[in-house]
């Protein structure tokens, strides 16, 4: 039984004598009980597998927005967070991380999480997959005593739609937000009037069904003269040039590679060799795109980034005073030496459930949500907001295009195109559409 468990227990019961359940049984009933003055964060992703990278990545951003957050220094007590106070701890608390590894697979995010529920934490947060993303959700909703949850890196449409929960919410855009942005920019590259027909590549997982989906729909939508082909399913780790070799016979104008991390590095260096190796096309004769795109993906494609379109969920140099601060604030001592798109995403979540705490004067979850919801701020991507239908954060993704060969640099692989100044006006998408239409909190 958690504390929370307990404490409703006792309330239900009448019972005052709490203490003596949880303390060291000795005449005083403070001593050897610090739980009180704790308040516990459980952390569930990847510190083993191929997703361990970027569980590193994650995990800086949380270890330093609690730092900043138990000392009362660094941008979690600026704008758009100054609710939390610069003197330091959460309501007068010590806030405290409990880490479990998910392994990088949706088993291990189940169990990750159902552990981490268990213990005595105010919040969940974490993952770095659509698919840990549903498996942390899935957990908090067959959970007894619920808590909050902030999404890691989890970027699917299940998430705010048909798997969404009235505690749960999601920084990372989901399918339907990035193909919204990436289709804009792609309909100027190519020009929205014009016929043009695409192709696409997806990775057989709910990541390459929900994207090759989300794409497929905007890129054919009303009012513009774009045509689907034809879309492959692969599998992962294996080799694609005969899938590619397929998809370029019939000479698309575009190639949308709805695959990502290591799988996505090697479509991306088996579509250059294809390309290389086919004298009658030419590498400008095609627009290549790619949903998302990390840093870690970027360096080790290489130069099969080249002129390769796609979103990232944040990256230095794009403005406003939390994002400005968040990089003068960066420890060089972590996993790298520059904050990573996956820290920053990290340390929202952790600034995000602080100030929420703070204006509620409460961690009960209920009390939290209703602070979050429909909140407003900026974090570099323009003004957004943690839309209360669907828990979803609702603001265009950064579109960015990989540096020429010669111009790539480490830490430099791809440009920004298109980012979106405070003006713009979000949502991406109306409630009245899928994903949130299906989501029912």
């Amino acid at each position: 039984m958690t504390r929370r468990q307990l404490l409703a227990t006792a309330g239900a019961t009448g019972t005052l004598a709490l203490a003596g359940c949880v303390g060291n049984g000795d005449d005083d009933p403070d001593e050897g009980d610090t739980e009180d003055d704790t308040i516990r964060i459980g952390v569930s992703l990847p510190e083993t597998g191929s997703r361990s990278e970027e569980g590193a990545r994650l995990r800086d951003g949380y270890e330093l927005a609690v730092e900043h957050l138990n000392d009362g220094t660094g941008p979690i007590t600026e704008t758009p967070w100054d609710d939390v106070s610069a003197d330091g701890g959460l309501l007068g608390e010590t806030v405290e991380l409990l880490f479990e590894d998910t392994g990088g697979t949706e088993s291990g995010a189940t169990d990750a999480a159902t552990g981490l529920l268990q213990e005595d934490i105010e919040m969940l947060t974490g993952g770095v997959s659509g698919v840990e993303g549903s498996a942390h959700q899935e957990a908090l909703a067959e959970a007894d005593d619920s808590v909050l949850y902030m999404g890691g890196f989890v970027p699917t449409d299940d998430a705010s739609g048909q798997l969404c929960h009235p505690h749960a919410f999601n920084e990372m855009y989901n399918p339907t937000i990035a193909a919204r942005s990436l289709g804009e920019v792609l309909g100027d590259e190519l020009g929205a009037d014009e016929a043009i027909e695409f192709v696409q590549l997806a990775i057989d997982s709910p990541f390459g069904q929900e994207f090759s989906q989300a794409m497929g729909d905007e890129l054919s939508n009303v009012g513009r003269e774009w045509f689907e082909l034809t879309t492959s399913e692969v599998g992962a780790g294996v080799n694609y040039e005969g899938d590619i070799e397929d998809l370029l016979s019939r000479r698309p104008d575009l190639i949308v590679l709805n695959i990502y991390g290591t799988d996505g590095e090697r479509a991306l260096r088996n579509l250059e060799t294809v390309i290389n190796e086919d004298e009658e096309l030419e590498r400008e004769e095609i627009t290549i795109a790619t949903p998302i795109i990390s840093p870690e993906m970027a360096e080790n494609a290489g130069t099969a980034l080249e002129d390769v379109y796609g979103t990232v969920h944040w990256m230095s140099g794009l403005g406003s005073d939390f994002s400005d601060a968040f990089e003068d604030s960066w420890d060089g001592d972590r996993s790298t030496d520059e904050p990573s798109q996956f820290a920053h995403l990290a340390y929202v979540q952790v600034a995000q459930y602080a100030a929420a705490v703070e204006r509620a004067s409460s961690t009960e979850p209920d009390d939290v949500a209703e602070e979050l919801n429909g909140q407003t701020y900026t974090v570099g991507m323009g003004e957004q907001e943690l839309r209360s239908e669907d828990g979803q954060a609702m603001r265009y993704a950064p579109v960015v295009r990989g540096r020429d060969a010669q111009a790539q640099a480490p830490g430099s692989y791809y440009e920004l195109v298109a980012s979106v100044p405070d003006a713009v006006e979000n949502p991406p998408y109306t409630t009245e559409e899928s994903p949130a239409a299906l989501c029912d909190r």
